[in-house]
């Protein structure tokens, strides 16, 4: 009878161990989050490579409202190249410029800028804010900016 009583109460404690092992798994990565603005530009860099996709915007006049994302547009960021597109295709296709600046924040930060001539006639300065919960946020440099949450 102790016999029986020593293979349940192991059999018992396999299960309760085995459950505490199981339920401690995480199969969803961690979340990288790091602030971006106030590092060195070839930290900046290394973060921002890759391809990413613009899952929301907020901002603007209306601080917490958001614009509708539509026709899935992308990022990708190679060395110091962008490219700009959606499902319709590509829109911007160009070189970044990192200019040392103040930011409208009044922090002293690396700015992205890119020209589309398509779409405007001067460069677009956007803030390499930080990277929140794996997405990266940039903000536009100008007042009422609009916040862009892009994931990989």
């Amino acid at each position: 009878m102790t016999t029986k009583l020593t293979a349940k109460t192991l059999i018992l404690l396999f299960s309760l161990v085995s459950i505490m092992v199981l339920s401690n798994c995480n199969k969803e990565e961690s979340k990288l989050n790091i602030v971006l603005y106030n590092k060195s530009l070839d930290t900046i860099k290394l973060y921002v490579q890759g391809m990413w996709h613009l899952k929301k915007v907020i901002g603007g006049i209306c601080t917490t409202c958001g614009s509708p994302v539509k026709d899935n547009p992308y990022m990708r960021i190679t060395n110091d190249h962008i490219l700009l597109g959606n499902d319709n295709g590509v829109t911007v296709d160009t070189i970044i410029v990192w200019k040392k600046d103040k930011d409208i924040f009044n922090d002293s930060t690396y700015l992205l800028s890119i020209k589309a001539y398509k779409f405007y006639s001067f460069p677009i300065y956007k803030i390499v804010d930080r990277i929140e919960n794996s997405q990266l946020i940039l903000i536009d440099n100008a007042y009422d900016p609009y916040y862009y949450y892009y994931a990989k």
